[in-house]
């Protein structure tokens, strides 16, 4: 394998490296190393069903944080999902309180119903949860009737990392010392 940058594609999802595979992750401004020991699926289920409650004709739930998806501090652990609405909401995915996904200078795309029409696979929703950050999501109704659920469904694998205990501040940096790697972009900066 040659060092390539992971970048979600079309189709089902696939696990981002493979036992005793190397990642780079971008975290807090700098590639950090680990190897991957332990991969598993995460399949669609209850467990990864998170309801955010009724919401009032044009109201929003507020950041609520997703528990289930913390990850263990040791070993490392990280996540790699997708996720769709199963109610007739709009979902803002956030890491941290401060961190929309999908955000541009002006602009924060919401991941609605209607996406997986557009989408069937729902790789424009892939998102990464590494051990020391933390789920959130904001659902608003934008319908002009009040809503009983406001639920959304996760799926995809878990990870298990061994921190390599080094870091570099470019991808040539990390090429130089680690030929074979996948450069995954969790957006923490």
């Amino acid at each position: 394998m040659a060092e390539r940058l992971y970048a979600s594609k079309a189709g089902d999802i696939d696990p981002v490296a493979l036992v005793n595979e190397t990642v780079a992750i971008w975290l807090k401004a700098r590639w950090h190393m680990y190897k991957v020991t332990y991969i598993e699926p995460m399949p669609k289920s209850a467990g990864l069903i998170f309801d955010q409650g009724a919401l009032a004709a044009l109201a929003q739930s507020g950041d609520i944080r997703l528990l289930n998806l913390d990850q263990q501090a040791k070993p490392s652990g990280m996540v790699q999902l997708r996720f769709y609405p199963l109610d007739d909401i709009q979902v803002e995915f956030k890491i941290g309180r401060s961190e929309s996904r999908f955000a541009a200078a002006n602009v924060v795309a919401q991941v609605d119903r209607f996406t997986i029409l557009n989408d069937p696979c729902l790789h424009t929703t892939e998102v990464f949860i590494l051990e020391d950050n933390s789920a959130y999501v904001n659902c608003t109704n934008p319908t002009a009737y009040a809503t009983a659920m406001s639920r959304v469904q996760f799926f995809g694998f878990r990870y298990l990392l061994k921190d390599i205990d080094k870091d570099f501040a470019t991808p040539e940096d990390v090429k130089q010392n680690y030929p074979n790697v996948v450069f995954v972009p969790s957006g923490s900066d």
